[in-house]
């Protein structure tokens, strides 16, 4: 069963595609999209990162561990 799971902010786009039963590689998805922010010009030019799941692990392990967050 496929299912996707969305997040947008103010500047950001993000897309979780995932399928457990599907054997392929690349079936499971990471997207981050470049979204115009109010008072972007005309010139904007949207940007778009796909990941398989193994690297938005790694990401997800690096911000972790780099950024100093306090609760």
């Amino acid at each position: 069963m496929k299912s996707v799971s969305n997040h947008k902010t103010t500047r950001l786009a993000l897309s979780l595609n995932s399928d457990p039963v599907a054997k392929q590689a690349g079936c499971n998805s990471f997207v981050i999209e470049t979204r115009p922010s109010p008072g972007d010009d005309y010139r904007y030019n949207p940007q778009k990162i796909t990941m398989t799941h193994k690297e938005a692990v790694a990401v997800a392990s690096f911000l972790n561990e780099s950024l100093d967050l306090v609760e």
